[in-house]
């Protein structure tokens, strides 16, 4: 690897900004909304992903870990 990437790379880590950003998460605008409308039984798991196009065991995982 040439020194001025090996360089750019080490930046970036520090920054924390190395990597693809996260699809869903605690900053997920929609991630809080989702989470309400199951618990008030409003929609179902499966509904909410497939408005979401989220895939099913990553939000039921979330919803186990409580984020």
């Amino acid at each position: 690897m040439k020194e001025k990437q090996r360089v750019g790379l080490d930046i970036v880590k520090k920054e924390g900004q190395l990597g693809s950003p996260r699809k869903c998460g605690k900053k997920h605008e929609g991630m809080e909304h989702a989470i309400h409308l199951y618990k008030e039984g409003k929609r179902t798991i499966n509904q909410i992903c497939n408005i979401t196009k989220w895939v099913v065991e990553r939000f039921i995982a979330k919803l186990i870990r409580g984020i």
